[in-house]
């Protein structure tokens, strides 16, 4: 059985037609006790099914379309990747949107990965408003009312970067999966971090078929990704004109399952 949203998939574990089945942390009424540890179940699923988290061997990033689009002059200025990655508040999407089922992410490495394997891996970009306005202000760009406008147009270290003219205004359009409430949360969050720093976004969101659940089968991995991409025409979650860019991570958070009570 696939499903198109998690509302699908948390009705059809309500009405007990599948064994085993995922849970947006939106419907939670607690937070996660601790990392990797289960809280209050969905009311929905009281005495039907056991919450546990489930840890996934994988990271989350967004994908950055280089392509030919309106925004990747931005995109491909390494100072702006790392504007947007400073205003990503992971602590408080984590506490907010995700209620602290997930973690921060900001290696290639999934955050399960032992430290005996990886060895210590700090934050590059720890979350700053401050630092990522003064990077785009260092860079050339000034407020124009509340959007961020190049005054210094060029190809110099101090400038706005190739292909970015005098009077351009920072505008992307961000792309995500529907149907995922704790996504929409997550998103929206980095969005209105992202307008107060007078970068201009748009944005859209389109289905995501999950893969199928089966009765009695090991958890299925769900991986959630999303597109950044410069004003793309339609819905293209998945794929890029070019390589995808790993840039601005994301919390990765745990799949919450429930499990049938016996």
């Amino acid at each position: 059985m696939a499903f198109t949203s998690s509302i699908a998939e948390q009705n059809q574990l309500a009405g007990g037609n599948i064994d085993l089945g995922a849970v947006d942390p939106s419907v939670l009424t607690q937070p996660a006790p601790a990392p990797g540890k289960a809280g209050a179940n969905w009311s929905g699923l009281n005495g039907k099914y056991n919450l546990v988290v489930v840890p996934t061997f994988s990271n989350n990033y967004m994908n950055l379309n280089f392509g030919k689009n309106p925004g990747a002059k931005f995109l491909q200025q390494l100072y702006i990747r790392q504007a947007l990655q400073l205003a990503i508040n992971q602590p408080s999407i984590i506490k907010n949107a995700l209620k602290n089922y997930a973690v921060p992410t900001w290696s290639e490495l999934p955050p399960s990965t032992p430290a005996s394997e990886s060895g210590a891996i700090t934050q590059p970009y720890p979350f700053s408003l401050t630092k990522a306005a003064a990077l785009l202000k260092d860079h050339g760009w000034t407020k124009s009312g509340v959007s961020l406008v190049c005054s210094k147009p060029g190809a110099g270290a101090t400038d706005c970067g190739a292909g970015i003219a005098a009077g351009d205004v920072l505008k992307l359009n961000i792309e995500w999966y529907s149907g995922i409430p704790s996504l929409d949360s997550e998103m929206n969050a980095i969005i209105d971090d992202w307008t107060t720093l007078g970068i201009t976004t748009t944005h859209s969101t389109g289905p995501l078929m999950r893969r199928p659940v089966r009765a009695r089968r090991p958890t299925p991995r769900r991986r959630r990704s999303t597109s950044v991409t410069g004003a793309a025409d339609g819905f293209t979650p998945r794929t890029t004109s070019r390589p995808a860019s790993r840039c601005c991570s994301r919390v990765r958070g745990p799949t919450v399952v429930s499990t049938p009570t016996r």
